[in-house]
């Protein structure tokens, strides 16, 4: 009786600390609108039940159900711009307000990419994948800003000059491949094409493979990177259990046999490469190489870490991208016919894109950005709260909060876009303005892509050849709008299944 009596005792005490330690966290956050929490015993678990609730209900409907559309729904039925999402002793942050998304994008001291996301990128039960100071995850370290600063000149004004030749012949493939599959005039899905296209983009004018290493090997890195992300998604969808010893054994044990294949074939390359770099041009590969040079805490392991991060972000985003854009000139005929007659303007029956065409072709980089403010590759920016005393507007942002910027969610929202949802690449129109913060593709501030010029260059040239070269016509004209899936990058949640019919150069 005594024994049980004791271990009651226990259990209140320790039930009432923990209920102590909880109301201490919460009260940081009272000034901040927060989503219901029931009273009670589950009072601790503060809004899980409401999110399992809605992820149901998502899940029922066949919707994405990530938590930041969760907790974008709560807040647009009461109209917050920020919303607080108490879960045990931890506290969310929802932000859909511009200033303070400015702030949090802008001041990298006070915000870090939040390690509690991004550790997913560094290793999953024990697979490494990217590595602990990736330049993609790095929460901010000082080791993460002298790898930037080395690699920010990798991708200037003569390096993308300098791949022009390059992407030409990436584009040149592109075409002869669209022309052969659509040779029968059958729907076939352009996906695999834009994703082999990006990644010799990349690989070739970043890293100087050459094309019969592409053949050799960019099919299996290719896949290699796509099941990798896939068990990334995992370990989004089950954070607590995704690293236990006995919860997800095939899908790793896979895993790691795909990653240290791949790794096994870039350290060669890189071993190769830096032997005979003397005397070549500077590109991608010989910045990062340089970069890994920054502190003794960088080894050849690290070095190969950036080098996949490279060509993870450099083909998924890109060739995402291509696939939406191509389905949205297929289903808005005026739009095309205002990039045809682009192209042909700037290109004539020319079949090699110059680097000075690039700024002529102006309305086609308008309908590239109007495809990613739509679908942008990454739905939600995550970050963290560093340091004390971060206000905003006098409401203090506490150290430790975990902040959810709704990149997907900003891009359509109404008060910042005029008819958010239509297809209307005249909105980025140089005389058109709009508000700050209010379009972020490839994030802002210190930690914006570095790539993002690159990518642009590439989906340029590798649209206008495919224009240039072939009539679009969408075998499911009914379809208006392209739906999307993802944790980690979105993409199409269907084949992007497109006819191609030949068109002569002139």
């Amino acid at each position: 009786m005594f024994l049980s009596t004791w271990l009651i005792a226990c259990l209140l005490a320790a039930y009432t600390l923990l209920h102590a330690y909880v109301w201490n966290v919460r009260r940081k956050y009272k000034h901040f609108p927060s989503m219901p929490v029931k009273f009670g015993f589950s009072w601790v678990a503060g809004g899980l039940s409401e999110i399992r609730r809605r992820e149901k209900v998502l899940i029922d409907a066949g919707k994405s159900h990530q938590l930041f559309e969760i907790l974008s729904h709560i807040a647009q039925e009461n109209e917050w711009d920020i919303l607080a999402a108490p879960i045990f002793a931890k506290v969310f942050l929802y932000v859909n307000d511009l200033d303070m998304v400015g702030q949090i994008l802008t001041d990298r001291h006070s915000f870090h990419k939040s390690p509690i996301v991004y550790k997913m990128f560094t290793s999953i039960g024990g697979v490494r994948l990217l590595g602990k100071y990736g330049l993609l995850h790095d929460p901010g370290t000082e080791i993460w800003a002298k790898k930037r600063k080395v690699i920010d000149p990798a991708f200037h004004r003569n390096f993308l000059r300098t791949m022009m030749r390059k992407v030409n012949m990436t584009a040149d493939n592109l075409v002869q491949n669209f022309t052969e599959e659509g040779a029968e005039g059958e729907a076939f899905d352009i996906s695999d094409y834009f994703e082999e296209a990006s990644f010799s983009t990349i690989s070739g004018c970043g890293f100087d493979w050459s094309m019969d290493m592409i053949e050799r090997h960019g099919k299996t890195i290719r896949e290699a990177i796509r099941e990798g992300l896939k068990v990334i998604q995992l370990g989004f969808s089950e954070p607590f259990t995704i690293n236990l010893p006995f919860c997800r054994r095939s899908e790793k044990k896979a895993l790691n046999e795909t990653i240290q294949k791949i790794r096994h074939i870039i350290k060669g390359h890189l071993e190769y490469q830096i032997a005979n770099m003397d005397g070549t041009e500077p590109n991608i590969l010989s910045h990062i190489t340089k970069a890994n040079q920054v502190s003794e805490d960088l080894d050849i392991e690290n070095l190969v870490d950036e080098y996949i991060t490279f060509l993870l972000a450099g083909m998924e985003g890109t060739a995402i991208t291509l696939s939406i854009a191509t389905f949205y000139l297929s289903i808005y005929p005026a739009v095309r016919a205002r990039v045809q007659a682009e192209v042909k303007q700037v290109l004539g029956s020319r079949t090699v894109v110059e680097f000075e065409d690039l700024n002529e072709l102006r309305y086609l980089e308008m309908v590239i950005k109007e495809t990613l403010r739509l679908k942008p590759p990454l739905r939600v920016t995550y970050r963290a709260v560093v340091r004390d005393g971060v206000y905003n507007k006098g409401r203090h942002l506490p150290n430790g909060s975990l902040l959810f910027i709704p990149t997907s969610v900003i891009h359509v929202d109404p008060r910042y876009w005029k008819d958010p949802l239509e297809f209307n690449p005249d909105r980025f129109a140089p005389s058109v303005k709009r508000m700050n913060y209010s379009f972020m593709p490839f994030s802002l501030g210190s930690r914006y892509c570095v790539g993002k010029n690159f990518a642009m260059v590439a989906m340029k040239v590798l649209l206008a050849r495919m224009i240039q070269n072939f009539d679009l016509v969408n075998p499911n004209p009914d379809i208006k709008d392209i739906e999307v899936i993802g944790k980690v990058t979105t993409r199409p949640k269907d084949a992007v299944k497109m006819i191609m019919k030949a068109r002569k150069c002139s």
